[in-house]
This record gives C-alpha cells, structure tokens and sequence, in this order.
C-alpha cells in the first residue's frame, strides 16, 4: 500500500470515527486521539478536570483590586501607620526616641555632643515625617494564613470554618533583644470590623466526602488545615491601646499549601 492510499484510508477512517462514535463527554479534557477525531476543546471550561474539587472551582480568581500591599506585616509597618493615623503622635516629644529606632548609628555617633546631636535629629525628623507622609493607609492589605474546618454539619450542609471573629486579633510586637528602649507602643493589634462575611464551607454531602476523602493521608489522618487569602483596609485606630481595625472587602479558602483551587470565595 503506497504513501497515497495509506493517507486516505487514515482520513476516511477519521471520517466514521467522527460520525459514527460519541463526542466526549462535555467537562472531560480530551486525549491526543481524541483531538484528531474531534479536535481541540473550544472553551476553556471544556478541560475542566473531573476532580470534586476542580468542579468546585477550576482556577485562582484573579484580583480586582489595584496597588495591592503584600510585602508583610510587622511591629515597624504598623507603627508607620499609626504615626500616619494617629491624631495626637508628638514628633518633636519623641524625636529621640525616633532617631534610636531609625537612626541609631548616627545617634550613637553624636549622642555626647548636644549641638551636633541636635542638627542631626532634626534632620533624621524631617526623613521619617517625610516616610510617613508617603504612607497610604487608605491602601488594601492582602493578607495570607491558614484555617482550620470542623465537623461536618449535615443538617446545614457546611464544614465550619474556624477563621476569624470579632475577638480575633493578630499581634505584631518589638523586638525586645534588638530594639532600644522607647514610649511608643509595645505591641500593636489588628481586629476585623465585619469576620462575619467570610461564612463556611457551604458543601453537598456528597461532594463532603469526596472532599474529606481528599484530605486524608495513607494513616487515615485528615489533615483540616486549609490555607486562606483576604484583602482588607484599615479603617480606624485606637491610639491609647495600640489597636488598628480593619474591614474584609473579600478573599478565597484554597483546597491546600500546593493547590490554590478555590473551596470558597467570600
């Protein structure tokens, strides 16, 4: 059999393949012989996988916000933004004490000589005033952690989900082994105004236990942990406690550390 005919019984056969088997079920990603037959999916949703999970959501959603901070929170993020937030903050009361945090080489280098110490914290001053200008604090936050999920809750058809509540807070405290004395806040908190919204795991008992399934290992250990992204925005400060509040505008609760699909979006 020549090159020619060989081609075209190929061809032909491709032909009845098509028009006389079923196409692939819609939702199943098709294989390479499938592709020849039928060709390539049209949409996207067409390679969606049939796992439980990937039906809950096929893909990461993508951000709606812009200029987004995610560069990590600790004792001196916040106290910029209470410097910026703050009604009262004296920089000429605590000029020293700022110099020590931001400046210590050079306050160690004057600190005998009044005059010179003097030029120089006022121009250290004039640096840090100038940073917390800067400071957006109407910016939004994104903030990653992790969750646990409870029992499974049959008559409202839910995993509870152990996130936040109004009692909840993170901390973000000094250094005390590298920071020098000062009067400014030792600690500072960060509370949620509206935790309500983020709800829980809204699931059909079926789809329930393919997912607990999902997170049991070889010993039969379910591992609850379920790893959470939200986008938030300071809204005020409380300057005698050191207490920031926030409110969620919204986020989403992945299947796990290595698989960002969407279990929930709030």
């Amino acid at each position: 059999m020549n090159k020619t005919v060989l081609l075209l019984f190929v061809a032909l056969s491709m032909t009845a393949c098509k028009s006389t088997l079923p196409q692939p079920t819609e939702g199943v990603k098709r294989g390479p012989v499938s592709e020849m037959i039928w060709g390539k999916a049209e949409s996207q949703s067409d390679q969606v996988s049939d796992d439980v999970m990937a039906e809950v959501s096929p893909r990461v959603q993508q951000s709606r916000h812009q200029n987004v901070y995610d560069e990590g929170y600790n004792w001196a993020y916040f106290f910029t933004a209470y410097r910026k937030m703050s009604k009262y903050f004296s920089y000429d009361q605590n000029a020293t004490d700022l110099m020590r945090i931001y400046y210590p080489d050079i306050y160690t280098k004057y600190r005998n000589d009044e005059f010179e110490l003097a030029s120089k914290r006022q121009a250290a001053v004039s640096k840090i005033k100038q940073t917390t200008e800067e400071f957006d604090e109407t910016r939004v936050h994104q903030l990653f952690t992790e969750w646990d999920f409870g029992t499974y809750d049959f008559e409202k058809s839910e995993f509870p989900l152990d996130s936040l509540t109004t009692t909840t807070s993170y901390s973000f405290k000094q250094d005390s082994l590298r920071m020098p004395s000062n009067n400014f806040p030792r600690e500072f908190r960060l509370y949620f105004t509206n935790p309500e919204v983020i709800g829980n795991l809204k699931m059909d008992p079926e789809a329930a236990k393919v997912f607990l399934q999902k997170k049991k290992n070889s010993r039969g250990t379910i591992n609850r942990e379920l790893p959470a992204m939200f986008y938030f925005k300071l809204v005020r400060l409380d300057e005698g406690e050191g207490i920031f509040y926030a409110e969620i505008l919204d986020g989403e609760v992945y299947y796990g550390k290595d698989d960002k699909r969407v279990v929930k979006s709030f």
